[in-house]
């Protein structure tokens, strides 16, 4: 009887101790998600980034992204500060969730997008060095060829270790997901809590990526430090 009774005081107390702290969660996730989406797109955009198509499947993942904000963390801190619903009217209401499903999964989708275009630019990557070198007398079409191997080297760790955080930040959540959609009894508000607690977990995955880029990517810090300075002197890229 201990057991059973002292079950549901322990629920109740991690719904109320939870609630505050996940809607403060929710404004800073949301904060850094625009911060460092706006910071990527500026970064990504530029020339020597360009070249690489791994590129473009990073830019096609911001819009989703910040789509996501809206509808999810912008959301609850609406609904948490001033009771106003964005997903208050049926039509709204589907609107919000097939968007707040669409952008997870499209920046999966963006991921392995990239991830096939790595796969397949490795194979015949090479073979397009192999035949340069093969010709000695084009010196500079080697050396464009080297430059270009170095940032497509970066590119590739960078998509590494944004595939290895998409699986870290965004599995748990998954996981609640099937927990409490598929097993009527885990529909309560205790799990509902767990589970609100991995969507916090989940929206770190949208902008713990670009200070990974900063710490290993060179060419990302390279390009980054360049931005306010290409600003001031009016340079266009």
């Amino acid at each position: 009887m201990s057991n059973t009774t002292s079950s549901p005081s322990n629920q109740y107390d991690l719904v109320q101790a939870a609630k505050q702290p996940i809607i403060y969660s929710y404004s800073v996730t949301m904060t850094f998600i625009v911060i460092t989406s706006i910071l990527n797109v500026s970064v990504l955009c530029r020339r020597a980034l360009r070249s690489s198509t791994c590129t473009y499947y990073f830019l096609a993942s911001v819009p989703p992204t910040l789509a996501y904000v809206v509808v999810s963390p912008v959301n609850a801190v609406l609904v948490q500060n001033y009771g106003f619903y964005i997903n208050g009217t049926p039509v709204a209401c589907k609107i919000v969730s097939f968007l707040s499903y669409a952008t997870s999964l499209w920046y999966g989708l963006m991921l392995v997008c990239a991830s096939i275009d790595r796969y397949f630019s490795s194979i015949f990557g090479i073979l397009t060095i192999y035949n340069i070198r093969s010709q000695k007398h084009r010196i500079a079409p080697m050396n464009q060829t080297s430059l270009f191997r170095r940032t497509e080297g970066q590119l590739a760790r960078m998509l590494i270790i944004q595939v290895a955080m998409y699986l870290l930040f965004f599995t748990p959540s998954g996981i609640t997901y099937i927990l409490v959609t598929f097993v009527p009894s885990m529909n309560t508000s205790y799990y509902q809590t767990i589970r609100n607690i991995t969507i916090v977990w989940q929206q770190g995955g949208y902008f713990i990526s670009f200070f990974l880029y900063v710490l290993t990517g060179k060419i990302y810090r390279e390009e980054l430090k360049n931005i306010p300075f290409s600003e001031r002197k009016g340079y266009t890229h």
